[in-house]
């Protein structure tokens, strides 16, 4: 099974991550440190709290982490793809690596059909084997890797032009 190509997006994934977090280091840097103004009203009972001189965030930075999050993801599919391919399977469309948070039998099924189910068995790693409360699942690497991959392509173009 050729895995290269999920190398490569995986490794291009960390380069957008190590430039992104020496972006946000450099940037730390020069940055002053806000201050507070406090106002009190209603004679001393109401406190209205501002912070301010904080900089705006370089508009290209959640370019930058959605590249990151696509290449990650992405390397899992590349290897769904290879799996069929490795079992003499024709991969298709809907030929990807599935992250689940409940169980749903057909949607793995269809995601790996054509794969040997002894090459891949990604029922093992999806969170639905693996968190049991809200809690877990929102700390899971693999369910917060694909919930921000989707976040990414809805979200990013309608931030940026807010920004």
């Amino acid at each position: 099974m050729d895995v290269t190509g999920a190398q490569l997006k995986a490794a291009r994934g960390k380069e957008h991550l190590a430039e992104l977090q020496a972006h946000v280091s450099r940037w730390l840097a020069d940055v002053e440190v806000p201050g507070f103004t406090v106002e009190a009203t209603d004679g001393g009972r109401t406190h209205i709290v501002r912070v301010v001189g904080v900089p705006s965030v370089p508009v290209a930075w959640p370019l930058e982490l959605g590249d990151a999050l696509h290449n990650l993801r992405s390397a899992l599919d590349f290897l769904a793809w290879q799996a069929v391919l490795a079992n003499g399977g024709t991969p298709g469309k809907g030929t990807s690596s599935p992250v689940l948070r409940e169980r749903k039998e057909r949607s793995v099924t269809a995601a790996l059909s054509g794969a040997s189910p002894k090459l891949v068995e990604v029922r093992t790693i999806q969170p639905y084997n693996r968190c049991r409360t809200a809690e877990s699942l929102r700390s899971d690497l693999l369910w917060t890797l694909h919930r921000l991959n989707i976040e990414d392509k809805i979200t990013c173009w309608s931030c940026l032009r807010s920004w």
